[in-house]
């Protein structure tokens, strides 16, 4: 994962932003490729985290 520095949040958010959205796609094909491809079963701790995931950007990013 590439490191987001302190210096780019307050000073260059496309930055951060551009290494987001690159980082956000590989996750979202990693869960493609175990869920739908090869049906992976998730345990319970890779669900919880994945729940809190959901609500953290549910509280954090897409507040209104």
């Amino acid at each position: 994962m590439k490191e987001i520095q302190l210096y780019d949040i307050k000073n260059n958010p496309e930055k951060v932003n551009r290494i987001l959205v690159e980082e956000l796609i590989k996750l979202d094909n990693e869960l493609y490729t175990l869920a739908a491809g090869n049906h992976f079963d998730f345990d319970d701790d890779t669900k919880w985290i994945l729940r809190k995931l959901i609500k953290d950007i549910q509280y954090y990013v897409l507040k209104e």
